[in-house]
């Protein structure tokens, strides 16, 4: 279920979440631009969507490995 998969990825997404904001910054703020709801809600799923693809990067190269190693070690 989709609240499964998130809870999998929370931990990930705790650890990306600020650099997936100050990324999504400098994608975003090279221009200067007057604030607009619009522009807010585009630049927070933009923020949403780099931390969710960054959990998932993390989850697959560092979680998963250490998850098959504990399930060999326990």
């Amino acid at each position: 279920s989709p609240m499964a998969w998130v809870g999998r990825l929370s931990y990930a997404m705790y650890l990306v979440h600020f650099q997936a904001i100050d990324l999504g910054r400098q994608l975003v703020f090279t221009q200067p631009r007057a604030p607009t709801l619009t522009s807010f809600v585009l630049i927070q799923g933009l923020f949403v969507l780099l931390s969710v693809a960054g959990a998932v990067v993390l989850h697959i190269l560092v979680e998963r490995p250490f998850l098959r190693l504990k399930d060999r070690f326990a």
